[in-house]
């Protein structure tokens, strides 16, 4: 029997398939979680894990017997382990079956729509698992949404231990019912609405969810050849090729068995492109342009994202709140802290005494003192007076509208805090919790009084509201400590940001279908530089192409003559995006590209009044040249003098002074690229010779840079590896002591191989604990001492071995 394929996005499809394999097993006794918010999504897998494991029984084999049986929890009594016996009652195992099935089982979100009892009810038997544990000789698998995994955390932890193991899914994109034709992806600044998104029209509440204003928009990473020791975090750096350093000179595998022509493979002396305006997130400012006007949505079109596992209990509220004074603790000052709890109760209920709990298990916080009569300032003060609200919204009304009221209130004081530089991950989280409630109990005021609260939307809410969430979960993604962690908070953006576009339909009345408001290319912007962090870790030549449809798409909308700056930094994106897709497929037609995104968005910066990001631009243009000529031998030395003239210019404002890492980085890419034209095939000895002597010079001002910075105690920030720059350094020296053409004197030549010992052996030592450049570094070093030996007879070979440290020598020796 054929297996269908599950259509789900790559990190769902791993999830899953890791999920498979463990029910796989037939172990006994395991306990697993799936965590899954999105209902169809749930459905789907359920639906798969039943079909994909029940091949035989399905097609008639092994007698019929299923490996995992799908059990709906029942609602008058949620005994599920009850229900598991039942069914084994039901069809016992036949002296053919060797494993009893496992058990998934699905419907626990439907508790949130049944009594109080019954949820405590289903909790007690969590609870009291281990009296039952010892006779189930099943597995089981419980599909629970977030919301209830929160609760099951707090209200049966003995159940919760238990577990062996937790599978967590996204949620898939949803489709944007665009009229534009094309794909959306994500921005390379995720924007935050000028000001927090407001929930009403400014005649009714001025205070309200809107865009947030603080623009991190970045322009993408500057071109530097070698890839390398960039941040994890650095859009800047290139997906990683056979070169090393990002700023280094580049050089072909080709070129490694040629002692007088080689820098080392895998180390690229070039960096790529960089762009820290392109990488950061968008931000619609308050400058007067008027908010996105849309139809309100329509009644029952709530938001996409917030399904029926959303809609919580006050048990999963509880547990909710719980996690959310967890976090705003978390964001305040010891004194605080301490002071919050004391005073108004703002912790989980089964630590603090002094809260009072209901019959249905949630909590009210202990009644809050005078506010006067504390030691904390205002900013201290206003979060936790804005927790204590809203949990006493939830444990006296439950009202929707209050509920919205309050949650948008918290969110948009931790909003302002991340626009004010406070980017971490407790605000973060904060404040997506709380947008996300916020949309949640909206679509529930919708639900109840549809017109009179759809008359109060301010226009845009829902395509603001969802374009932070996609640029606070694309900040979450940047606080994560591993490239692989940063997926699934690139995919919640990426969902945002499609929901977003679902309320930004370009309007058709329109020259052009060019909307008035510049949300829809901003949006589209933000979703290229998602898709373009993705690219990272997760099927680069897909997203890499979604990311450049997604800055086509943000062009057609930001028209040059009306945002300049922002055309031009979308442009740079789509350069780099080129650039980066270059790395992987059909090179000469993506950095052709790229030389021509480059290109245009140079026209709009003025080298006077915007110096830094015109240098960057330059840079990244450089690097393109030099990049397509690797590629069009028959071009290259046309393009590497266009490349060398780019980084020439780029310096020009890239001032030592005022950008020391980003004057390296240009010097680093120059050497490269006069490395590679004193290597062009035909070239006059002269000009050879000049070249290498510019090729030293520029790699010999990026080092004395990084040794300046070193010596000063500043941090490097540096995107590219300068251990490849001594390499490539010592490459240029032995290259110019040993051209024939050239005829220097022996005391020359000795002192140039000499210069070159020293940086290979500086690169060893940075390379260290790098095998493959070390034994590339150590293949130089033994090639300089025989080119001493040739150049200075038995004399030049001992002065260049007295250089070599005691613990290298036996390994000399042996390759000598």
């Amino acid at each position: 029997m054929e297996t269908p394929s599950l259509q789900i996005s790559a990190p769902n499809q791993e999830t899953f398939r890791r999920l498979e394999l463990a029910l796989s097993l037939n172990l006994r006794r395991q306990i697993w979680f799936a965590i899954c918010d999105d209902l169809s999504l749930r459905n789907q897998l359920a639906n798969g894990l039943h079909i994909h494991l029940n091949q035989g029984a399905l097609a008639g084999l092994g007698h019929g017997y299923p490996q995992l049986v799908t059990l709906d929890l029942d609602l008058t009594d949620p005994h599920f382990t009850s229900q598991v016996s039942q069914w084994l009652l039901k069809y016992p195992p036949n002296r053919y079956q060797a494993n009893i099935p496992g058990f998934q089982l699905i419907g626990v979100e439907r508790l949130t729509r049944q009594p109080a009892l019954v949820q405590r009810l289903f909790l007690s038997y969590l609870q009291n698992i281990d009296r039952h544990l010892p006779t189930l000789e099943a597995s089981l698998l419980l599909w629970v949404s977030r919301p209830w995994c929160f609760s099951i955390q707090q209200s049966a932890p003995e159940f919760w231990q238990w577990r062996t193991g937790v599978f967590e899914f996204v949620s898939e994109l949803t489709a944007p019912s665009a009229t534009t034709g094309s794909l959306t992806r994500p921005e390379a600044n995720g924007t935050l609405t000028s000001n927090p998104v407001s929930l009403f029209a400014e005649s009714e509440k001025g205070d309200g969810l809107k865009p947030l204003t603080h623009s991190r928009e970045k322009l993408p990473p500057d071109p530097v050849v070698v890839l390398s020791h960039g941040k994890e975090d650095e859009p800047e750096t290139p997906p990683h090729s056979n070169l090393v350093s990002t700023e280094s000179p580049i050089h072909d595998a080709s070129l490694i068995d040629s002692p007088s022509s080689d820098l080392i493979e895998g180390s690229t002396p070039i960096q790529p492109p960089e762009g820290e305006l392109s990488q950061s997130i968008e931000v619609i400012k308050n400058n007067g342009v008027s908010s996105p006007s849309i139809d309100p949505p329509e009644v029952g079109a709530q938001p996409p994202p917030i399904d029926d596992s959303n809609d919580l209990s006050r048990i999963a509220a509880s547990a909710l709140l719980n996690e959310l004074s967890r976090l705003v603790l978390a964001t305040l000052p010891v004194n605080a802290q301490q002071w919050a709890k004391q005073k108004y109760g703002v912790i989980n209920h089964r630590t603090h005494p002094e809260s009072l709990i209901l019959e249905d298990g949630s909590f009210v916080p202990a009644s809050p003192t005078d506010p006067t009569d504390n030691p904390l300032d205002e900013s201290e003060m206003e979060p936790i007076l804005l927790l204590w609200q809203l949990q006493d919204d939830h444990n006296r009304t439950q009202e929707p509208t209050a509920l919205v009221n309050g949650y948008l209130a918290l969110g948009n004081f931790y909003r302002q805090q991340i626009e004010q530089g406070d980017v971490n991950h407790n605000t973060l989280k904060i404040a997506i919790l709380t947008y996300e409630q916020a949309a949640h109990w909206l679509g529930q005021a919708i639900t109840e009084e549809p017109d009179e609260v759809l008359a109060t939307l301010a226009p845009g809410f829902w395509s603001d509201l969802y374009n932070d969430l996609g640029n606070f979960y694309w900040m979450l993604s940047r606080c994560m400590p591993s490239l692989a962690e940063e997926a699934p908070a690139l995919q919640k953006a990426i969902d945002s940001y499609h929901h977003a576009l679902h309320y930004l339909r370009p309007d058709p009345t329109q020259p052009d279908h060019i909307l008035n408001s510049p949300s829809y290319g901003m949006i589209h912007n933000n979703l290229g530089g998602v898709y373009s962090d993705l690219a990272r870790t997760h099927a680069p030549i897909n997203n890499l192409q979604q990311a450049i449809c997604s800055y086509l798409e943000a062009l057609r909308y930001r028209p040059a003559e009306v945002e300049p700056l922002k055309y031009a930094s979308t442009q740079n994106n789509l350069g780099t995006a080129h650039w980066n897709l270059a790395q992987y497929e059909q090179p000469k037609l993506n950095l052709k590209q790229a030389v021509i995104s480059y290109t245009e968005a140079l026209k709009y910066y003025d080298p006077e009044t915007e110096p830094v990001n015109f240098a960057m631009m330059k840079n990244n243009l450089g690097t393109a040249y030099w990049n397509l000529a690797q590629h069009e031998p028959n071009s290259s030395t046309e393009l590497l003098s266009l490349a060398i003239k780019a980084y020439q210019t780029a310096l020009t404002y890239r001032k030592v002074e005022s950008f020391p890492s980003g004057h390296a980085a240009t010097q680093n890419n120059l050497g490269t690229a006069y490395w590679h034209f004193a290597n062009q095939p035909k070239l006059d000895p002269v000009m050879k010779q000049k070249c290498l002597q510019l090729a030293i010079a520029a790699y010999d001002a990026a080092l004395t840079i990084v040794q300046q910075l070193q010596r000063s105690g500043q941090p490097l920030n540096l995107n590219f590896d300068y251990f490849a720059t001594h390499n490539n350094l010592g490459v240029a020296h032995f290259q110019f002591a040993t051209n024939t053409s050239l005829l220097l004197d022996t005391q020359v030549q000795m002192e140039h191989l000499q210069t070159s010992l020293n940086q290979h052996l500086q690169a060893l030592q940075g390379w260290k604990n790098q095998p493959e450049f070390y034994d590339k570094a150590l293949g130089y070093i033994v090639q300089t001492i025989k080119a001493c030996f040739q150049s200075g007879g038995l004399q030049g070979q001992n002065s260049a071995l007295s250089r070599i440290p005691p613990t290298l020598l036996p390994e000399i020796m042996r390759r000598l």
